[in-house]
């Protein structure tokens, strides 16, 4: 199996070299994944960062409502990573299975 970045970098001669074996590849539909994955895993590394942020926040001396705020905060990230992770693993598995079906150099 090719590697994205190669296959991203030299699109024109994986392209070409499908055409020749004559494999249908989406390519289109490649380049849209990739970025989706791209951003998708962004928004997890910045969820995951401001559950960081606040799990250092949590080791202060807190009020009770303050650490209340803190708890329901990190609760909600907590839902919104799994989501974003499910979405990324969506993608991720759509990618591999385009990259599968691309024939080696």
């Amino acid at each position: 199996m090719l590697d994205l970045k190669f296959i991203r970098d030299n699109l024109d001669a994986v392209r070409s070299n499908c055409e020749r074996r004559r494999i249908s590849i989406d390519f289109d539909r490649f380049l849209k994944l990739e970025e989706a994955r791209k951003q998708a895993i962004y928004e997890v590394e910045d969820i995951r960062k401001q559950q960081n942020e606040i799990a250092q926040a949590m080791k202060a001396k807190l009020s009770p409502d303050e650490r209340t705020t803190f708890i329901n905060k990190g609760k909600e990230l907590k839902t919104v990573e799994a989501e974003g992770t499910a979405k990324l693993t969506a993608l991720e598995s759509e990618l591999e299975a385009i990259c599968r079906a691309i024939p080696n150099m």
